[in-house]
């Protein structure tokens, strides 16, 4: 059946409300993503009337339905896509309205399409989104005589998903404005603390790149952004300097899947920072990958005040890492970055992964003595999650093909809060495997109650605060992190 959603007749055009929704809640996270949508929607179509919900679960509906919009947008990865169809049902119960799905599950699954919502946005929103906001404006619906001569499309037509031609991507990647702050929440510029500052600091997050330039078998991003784009060193610029005058910011969280990987751009950044007088007047943190880290990288970061670089890591054995990175990365690599970064009191924050394919438990004991090592050289905090094979990723491939999954599995499942070893190798003991994976988090758990400790003897009244404002805070420090 031709989906067909009429925007209700009273309402004048020049007057459409549009919201935004996340469904990411985190209250340090800014959803710049959304933001951006919003700020392309405003610039190339002027649509003036826009709003981001940007709240707790427990609120989003309400706060939706207060708003009262003519049309929704809602940002969804693989594990929070139940929840976005729940809303759009709840939505749908009161208010008939158009609801358009984004982001990178249904970019990199759209064979999942929900008949709930109108119309799926694939892959990068921000143009595919303007035109079906001028197609609404002018038509006040969506038939598929209209959606088939959109690019990045997915819809129901008769009954059937219906994908229109992929969009190409914006280049130059500097013709996306900067996000307009003005749709975010005040509090977000609130100094306060956080994990990635040492402390309490006005903290901001900023987006320079789309993509990255490597293949991990594990991840989406490749899939979801295609190629490897970045802004120019003056974009970047003009964005830092714009939000230390207008925001007071001091801090910068750089979103980037890969900061590091483009040195040029870096020595670039600094000149113009430099001649701008703002080196040393905020700080950064950035992700990293351990293979670009090298002295003449780490001067710079240096030069620009980085607390902290995110790094990777994964494993603690070469196999698995020539096995997740589809490259040569070694944990003696692992190891220099992290000297490196000790040697320049740069801190360093991490990620492991446990139960990948073919990982025995003399590779689970290797990641736990690459821990030991982090202990050694004040290694800040380090998650451990469990290897999930992702819609759009080699893992899931591999998955569907050996049968451990079929496409319909609940998302929910493929959580990174999530223990369940769905790829752990079958010669692997269940009772191996947790007893080992404990076995990490506690050593984990060490390494970090340090961390905190240190922040709490440097900034005892902004942490104590932190705590008390985040009692899911605690949860942070047991064994089993799972879903909210």
């Amino acid at each position: 059946m031709e989906q067909l959603l009429e925007l209700r007749q009273e309402n004048l055009i020049s007057d459409i409300k549009i919201a935004y929704i996340t469904l990411q809640f985190v209250a340090d996270a800014p959803p710049l993503g959304l933001a951006s949508m919003a700020t392309y929607f405003k610039r190339y179509g002027d649509f003036q009337n826009q709003k981001v919900i940007d709240v707790a679960d427990k609120y989003r509906v309400s706060e939706t339905l207060k708003y009262n919009p003519d049309i929704v947008f809602i940002s969804a990865n693989t594990m929070h896509y139940p929840k976005a169809i729940a809303f759009a049902n709840k939505i749908k119960a009161k208010q008939n309205i158009p609801i358009i799905i984004g982001g990178v599950h249904i970019s990199t699954f759209p064979q999942s399409f929900d008949p709930i919502f109108e119309v799926g946005c694939i892959g990068e929103g921000e143009h595919t989104g303007l035109e079906l906001m001028q197609l609404f404006k002018e038509k006040k619906k969506f038939e598929h005589e209209d959606l088939q001569k959109i690019q990045g499309l997915v819809y129901f037509n008769e009954g059937k998903i219906t994908l229109t031609h992929p969009r190409k991507l914006i280049t130059p990647l500097d013709n996306i404005p900067h996000p307009d702050r003005s749709f975010l929440r005040p509090n977000y510029f609130n100094k306060k603390t956080i994990i990635h500052t040492k402390t309490a600091k006005r903290l901001t997050g900023i987006i320079t790149s789309r993509g990255c330039p490597y293949k991990c078998l594990f991840c989406s991003t490749t899939s979801f952004w295609k190629d490897f784009r970045i802004n120019s060193a003056q974009h970047m610029a003009d964005e830092i300097e714009y939000l230390i005058k207008e925001y007071k910011i001091e801090s910068f969280f750089i979103y980037d899947d890969l900061f590091t990987v483009h040195k040029n751009r870096l020595k670039e950044l600094v000149q113009i920072l430099k001649e701008r007088n703002l080196l040393g007047k905020f700080s950064i943190n950035c992700m990293g990958r351990t293979d670009n880290i090298d002295e003449e990288l780490l001067n710079l970061l240096k030069q620009l005040n980085t607390d902290y670089i995110n790094f990777g890591f994964e494993s603690g054995s070469d196999k698995i890492l020539q096995f997740l990175k589809n490259d040569q990365i070694s944990v003696e690599t692992h190891k220099k970055a992290i000297l490196l970064c000790e040697k320049y009191s740069i801190g360093v924050q991490g990620s492991l992964m446990f139960g990948s394919p073919g990982e025995t438990a003399e590779d689970m004991q290797k990641t736990l003595d690459l821990i030991d090592f982090m202990y050694e050289h004040n290694v800040n905090i380090v998650w451990s999650t469990i290897t999930k094979p992702l819609p759009g990723t080699p893992l899931w491939d591999m998955a569907i093909k050996e049968g451990i999954i079929t496409p319909d599995i609940d998302p929910r499942r493929l959580s990174e809060m999530n223990v369940d070893p769905i790829m752990k190798d079958s010669k692997l003991s269940l009772e191996d495997f947790h007893r080992l994976f404990k076995e990490g988090r506690k050593k984990i758990r060490k390494l970090e109650l340090r961390y905190w400790w240190r922040k709490l003897r440097a900034d005892p009244l902004h942490v104590t605060w932190f705590v008390m404002q985040n009692f899911k805070f605690i949860k942070f420090f047991t064994l089993d992190r799972g879903e909210p």
